[in-house]
């Protein structure tokens, strides 16, 4: 268990010093915040923290007007927008307007109470005064300036509203994104309800943070019409990835190559390998992939499969017959499996195909 003390005495820092890293790095502030709401957990900072936190920074400063962040469910993305951002924001600018959505009231709620909760605290206010004031509805609070941090569902009344900064933090509820008319219902909000309540179309910002759940929620659907930055980290690498990290030591970069787990401190390759099996291809795709591919798509490489193995097995290539039963089966890419698992897969083939035939 940690607090902002104990982090300030592992770096072996006086608290002036401290409290200036807090102020000016989001990614202090962000595992202090942590600690606050949740001081008998630990958090394992991970490097994917800090290139969300850079891309933050970037929207705080304007230089970033619309944001797409996609991560895999459990790497602290809520956590990291919806809480910590917007009340250090708030430090920062008091007079903002945010509003933040999410696919319902409840989770809406939740955030905002978090977010709350770490602008009342003790050591928030050590490092920005007194920010909150007014109305302190969970739902809606203010600040001493006249900002305000509005919660809502996806769906919402906003009419009256509006805001500097636009949040939406997991606009689709993840059993209901399936559902044609659910997904349109949320794109319509979206783009008459919500995209109007910018103060300042030109300079205001929207970010939206979420798994992907389908080729047509949100995000893909804004990625057919507008210009986004955006920041897609699948929870497998499936190819090089280099991401910038800015913060008080300068910029560094994060690194990835294919394969590489995004935290594997908490979830390793070969965990992520255990969810791979037990969800459905289009699951992984999407959630933890942030890669959504259509049932059409999955039926045409499935049947692609299907026909090489055949080839293969006619012509007695038993490596590359059980290199192609593992990928039908698994999911792992054929340049991935080994020639042990390609043999050992084989073997699997055989003993069932014998089971099999006994039975008929």
């Amino acid at each position: 268990m940690k607090d902002s003390n104990a982090i300030q005495s592992d770096l072996s820092i006086s608290p002036e010093e401290y409290a200036c890293i807090l102020r000016s790095d989001l990614t202090s502030f962000i595992e202090a915040s942590f600690y606050e709401l949740y001081p008998g957990k630990r958090l394992d900072l991970a490097p994917h923290i800090e290139v969300v936190a850079t891309k933050l920074e970037a929207v705080r400063r304007g230089e970033i007007k619309r944001l797409i962040i996609n991560l895999p469910p459990r790497h602290l993305k809520s956590h990291c927008v919806s809480v910590a951002f917007v009340a250090w924001m708030l430090g920062h600018e008091p007079a903002k307007h945010v509003i933040c959505a999410s696919y319902g009231q409840n989770l809406a709620d939740e955030l905002a109470n978090a977010c709350q909760r770490v602008m009342q605290s003790s050591f928030y206010r050590a490092l920005f005064g007194d920010v909150l004031g007014g109305r302190q509805a969970v739902s809606d609070f203010e600040t001493v300036l006249g900002g305000r941090r509005l919660a809502t569902s996806v769906g919402g009344v906003l009419t009256g509203r509006g805001a500097d900064i636009i949040i939406l933090d997991d606009p689709h509820k993840a059993d209901e994104a399936l559902s044609e008319a659910s997904r349109n219902a949320t794109h319509t909000w979206f783009e008459n309800t919500l995209l109007s309540r910018l103060n300042d179309k030109a300079q205001g910002a929207i970010v939206i943070v979420m798994q992907r759940l389908h080729l047509e929620d949100l995000v893909g659907q804004v990625l057919k019409e507008g210009d986004w930055d955006v920041l897609r980290l699948p929870a497998i690498a499936e190819g090089e990835e280099c991401h910038l990290i800015e913060g008080p030591l300068g910029r560094r970069f994060f690194r990835r190559g294919r394969g590489d787990a995004l935290h594997p401190e908490r979830e390793s390759a070969e965990s992520l390998a255990a969810v791979k099996r037990s969800v459905s291809i289009l699951s992984f795709a999407s959630q933890y992939q942030q890669n959504p591919t259509s049932l059409e798509q999955i039926k045409a490489l499935e049947a692609e499969l299907d026909r090489r193995s055949s080839e293969a097995y006619q012509a007695g290539d038993w490596v590359t017959f059980g290199r192609l039963w593992h990928c039908r089966g698994t999911g792992t890419p054929e340049d991935e499996t080994s020639d042990e698992q390609a043999m050992a897969a084989y073997e699997r083939y055989r003993v069932l195909a014998a089971q099999i035939d006994s039975e008929y």
